[in-house]
């Protein structure tokens, strides 16, 4: 469980230094993220720990790294903490690695 906390505040912390970048209310921001957190555990509960391929697809994650790495950069925003996972991501969609398999080193 402590895995997943750490990485809820890494993409939090990765969205408030984005925030803070563009000059807005770290505050009021956490009004927004904090809900909308709060929706996307529940996604994580209904689940199962099997991720739904149908509504966000592993290749459509992949395909908005970019996007969301470009943004970091112009901002000047480190991607460190995103990197990796995304790395992880684009491996598992080449090799055809299920989703729910994607951190596993040996099958």
């Amino acid at each position: 469980m402590i895995t997943g906390m750490y990485g809820m505040f890494a993409g939090a912390a990765q969205a408030f230094a984005l925030v803070r970048r563009d000059g807005l209310d770290p505050a009021a921001f956490a009004g927004l993220l904090g809900p909308w957190l709060t929706a996307m555990a529940g996604l994580v509960q209904e689940s199962g720990g099997t991720p739904d391929d149908e509504g966000s697809s592993l290749a459509m994650q992949v395909a908005s790294t970019a996007v969301l790495l470009r943004t970091a950069e112009e901002q000047r925003v480190s991607s460190e903490l995103l990197t990796p996972y995304y790395a992880l991501m684009a491996r598992a969609l080449e090799t055809g690695r299920p989703a729910d398999k994607l951190l596993l080193t040996e099958e």
